[in-house]
Formats: C-alpha cells, sequence, structure tokens
C-alpha cells in the first residue's frame, strides 16, 4: 500500500536529509566495550627536556568484526600543546586520520576491524611545561569508538591499558633571556626633539615576580617621562633607574617597556640612552646583567643618538642660575650646578724615534693621526717637519723628532669611554743630489 502525504516537497526534503556525521549505532554501548581491547602506550623522546616531544601508540583490537568505526582521541588540554603533524606522524596501517589542534583531538576512520586483527596508531604530541617535573601529567582525557553496526564505547584516563601516564623529570634551570632589544624610534634628533625609547625583552622560561631594570644612571640622558609597560608597572628611582615590576612573564612571549627623553633631559648632542639591562625573578639567581657591549647576538642596543644643536655660547656659559637678593638682604648663599663641563679637549704629543738613520743627512717626516671608531677610522691631522741628522762617526744612528702634537676636541669628557688612536709615521731623505740631465726637449 502506497500512503501520500499534503506536506509539501521542500519540508519532505528536510525530513530525509542526510546527516553529515557518521551514522551512530545507538547509544552507549556497555556491550561493545567488552568485545573490544583499547591499549595506549607512551614513550617520551631522548631529547624531551628540550624537544617536549613524547611518542604515543594506540592500538585497537576486536573480538568480532566491526563496520565503518571511528575513533576520536581526546588529549589532555592541561599538558598537550599540539599534534606534530608531518610526513611520518600521524601514521596509521589502515584508515585515515585527521588532526585537531585547536580542540586537542584525533579522529581516525577505519572501514572496518576484522576479528583478532589489531589496528595501530601512531603520534607525537609536544608537551607543556605543566607536563614536565609533574607525576600526575598525561596524554589520553579519553578515546570515544563509534561503529555502524556495534554502538559506541568511551575509554577515559585511568582505564585499563590506557598507560598514558607522563612522569618526566628534567633538570630545573632558570630562565635566561633569550631576546634583548633596546631601540630609539630613529637616530638622529633636532635639538628641541624628543626621544622615544623602548625596550623589548623575552624569557626562554616562565617566571613570576620578574622585575627589569633599565639602567640610565651612566647614560647621557636625565630622568625620562610618558612611562608605558605592556604589563606590570615601572617607576624611575633615585638613581635614574627605570625599574619595571613586570610580574609573571610566558615563555617566549615579547614584553615591551616605552618612555620618554624630553629634550631638556638629554645632556649630549651625542650619546646613548640605557648603560644595561639587569633582569631578577623568583626563578632567576644570580641577577641577569647585561651591559650595552655584551657580545651575544640576540642582544641589541641600538639606542645611541645624535643632536643637531648649536654649539655657540656653550664655552662661556655653562650653566645659570637665577639668584635674587632682597633689599635688605646682605648676605647670599647659592649653588650652581654645571652638569657637564664644555668645550674640554685633548693633546696627543707623538715622538717619533727614527732609529739606523744616515748621519748628515736631511729627512722629512709625517706623523698621520687617525681614531678608531665604530664607523672605522677617522683622521684628526697631518704633521710635517724638516729634520737633519747631526753628524756621527758611525755609519747609522739614532735621533728622535719630538713635538708632534694634535688638538682634539672632546666634549663628552668623563662621560666618554676609552678613545684609541694610532700614529702613523712617513718619512724620507730629501737632501738627495739632483741628476744633471735635461729634461727639456726640442723639436727638430
Amino acid at each position: 500500500m502506497i500512503l501520500f502525504t499534503k506536506k509539501p516537497i521542500e519540508e519532505i526534503a528536510v525530513e530525509i536529509e542526510v546527516p553529515d556525521e557518521p551514522i551512530n549505532g545507538g547509544e552507549e554501548d556497555s556491550e561493545l566495550c567488552k568485545d573490544i581491547e583499547v591499549s595506549k602506550t607512551v614513550r617520551p623522546d631522548d631529547e624531551v627536556c628540550s624537544n617536549k616531544r613524547v611518542h604515543v601508540t594506540l592500538t585497537i583490537e576486536a573480538k568480532k568484526n566491526l563496520n565503518k568505526v571511528t575513533v576520536t582521541d581526546f588529549l589532555e588540554s592541561n599538558f598537550i600543546d599540539s599534534v606534530v603533524k608531518d610526513a611520518t606522524t600521524p601514521s596509521t596501517t589502515t584508515g585515515t586520520v585527521v588532526v585537531d589542534n585547536p580542540n586537542h583531538k584525533i579522529i581516525w576512520s577505519i572501514s572496518s576491524i576484522k576479528k583478532d586483527d589489531p589496528v595501530t596508531l601512531n603520534y607525537i604530541v609536544i608537551i607543556k611545561d605543566s607536563a614536565i617535573n609533574n607525576s600526575s601529567a598525561y596524554v589520553n582525557a579519553k578515546i570515544e569508538i563509534d561503529t555502524i553496526n556495534a554502538g559506541k564505547c568511551t575509554k577515559s584516563h585511568g582505564d585499563k591499558d590506557l598507560k598514558d601516564g607522563l612522569n618526566i623529570t628534567c633538570p630545573v634551570t632558570q630562565p635566561k633571556v633569550t631576546t634583548l632589544v633596546k631601540n630609539n624610534d630613529k637616530d638622529e634628533y633636532d635639538c628641541d626633539e624628543t626621544i622615544h625609547s623602548t625596550l623589548i625583552l623575552t624569557l626562554d622560561k616562565q617566571d613570576t615576580g620578574v622585575v627589569i631594570t633599565d639602567d640610565l644612571a651612566n647614560a647621557f640622558v636625565g630622568v625620562p617621562s610618558n612611562i608605558t609597560v605592556s604589563q606590570g608597572s615601572a617607576s624611575v628611582d633615585g638613581n635614574n633607574n627605570i625599574v619595571w615590576q613586570a610580574g609573571t612573564v610566558l615563555a617566549d612571549t615579547e614584553i615591551k617597556l616605552e618612555y620618554d627623553i624630553t629634550p631638556d633631559q638629554i645632556k649630549t648632542n651625542a650619546g646613548f640612552v640605557t648603560s644595561e639591562v639587569r633582569v631578577d625573578g623568583d626563578s632567576i639567581d644570580p641577577e641577569i646583567v647585561i651591559p650595552r657591549d655584551t657580545q651575544n647576538a640576540d642582544y641589541y642596543f641600538l639606542d645611541t643618538f645624535t643632536r643637531d644643536c648649536p654649539e655657540d655660547g656653550q664655552c662661556c656659559c655653562q650653566a645659570c642660575e637665577d639668584i635674587e637678593v632682597e633689599p635688605c638682604e646682605f648676605f647670599k648663599t647659592a649653588t650652581v650646578d654645571v652638569d657637564h663641563i664644555r668645550c674640554n679637549g685633548k693633546l696627543v704629543d707623538v715622538t717619533v724615534n727614527l732609529e739606523r738613520v744616515c748621519p748628515g743627512r736631511t729627512l722629512n717626516v709625517g706623523v698621520f693621526l687617525v681614531e678608531e671608531t665604530s664607523e672605522g677610522q677617522k683622521s684628526l691631522g697631518f704633521i710635517v717637519k724638516e729634520v737633519t741628522i747631526p753628524e756621527s762617526i758611525t755609519p747609522c744612528t739614532s735621533h728622535e723628532v719630538p713635538g708632534f702634537c694634535f688638538a682634539l676636541t672632546d666634549n663628552d669628557g668623563c662621560r666618554a669611554g676609552n678613545r684609541n688612536f694610532t700614529a702613523k709615521v712617513f718619512a724620507n731623505y730629501i737632501n738627495t743630489t739632483i741628476p744633471n740631465c735635461d729634461c727639456q726637449t726640442q723639436e727638430s
């Protein structure tokens, strides 16, 4: 007998639409759990303390034939970061595998499992720091097995044969500063421009109670302003250090400190902002000290600067202070702070000692002075003297030539580091007999 309905065709189509999900054989079937054996084993990688890799094997064996089997392996998100997806993992001898890392699960689809013929899935997971040195850590949250003909079965962590506990012990090492960048927004400034300086760093391990000190005490700047941080709080102490209370810093996560140096706080036309950076924390002992000359490829101090400021009048008037004297005030004291004495200089006096020169001969002696800088050699002057060697009974003699003096500017004074110079000496005899030859030619 054929029955007809008066429902619209569109409504009938909705009612008989095939679902996207595989057809479930029914609710949880305890019999299916009795008919299958599910086992899981884990093996930490030999280098697990550095690469955080753990090898996992999931095996399913059935006591009867199963069709259209979907195995969903839910990983414990508290301890597992992700599943490695490359050419070798996950791997299986049968079926297909889909990895859903955002939801921490693996979906293994198998067309059929034959009686007493085990199927195996192998994969590698990356564990979190919370799984290291933690006897309670494990891999598996639960395993759901869904079939079209035999129902559904769920296995959870702690069930028989799920040996997925992680008992990984690694040496405890204190966090390290993996990257440090100290930078200004630019290198060259007008005289009335503000320097905007930034400090960015990362730690290789999580730490709590982290304190970063940006040391400006020995730099060429005064008190910073407009201080902002990506987390925590920061203030300036009595030694002109920015003390940044960063709190908990996650592993491999950038944190940032920013501040301004206003023109009135810039003490020179050429200098740098930060002398050194110090990092402390609950797990850091001793304090990490990073001077600006540290030889580390991951540390960058790019906070040098130059300014275009006029020098006129700075030598005669290096400090000013207003002093008010009242009409009946006969005695007044005042203190004028001279932060930095300008227009200093250096005198380099070079003496040339001529060894094994001929007596009675005349030489031109030249001294070329250069300075070794980060940009290369810089010329500082060239001085030449004519020298006659005194007569001597010996065929070769020695003679000192003093007084090659070079006057050098030095506006930075005691706040600068060492300067390195090289004196290059040139000498040649000049009283040589002129050859008797006519260098002029006549046209024939």
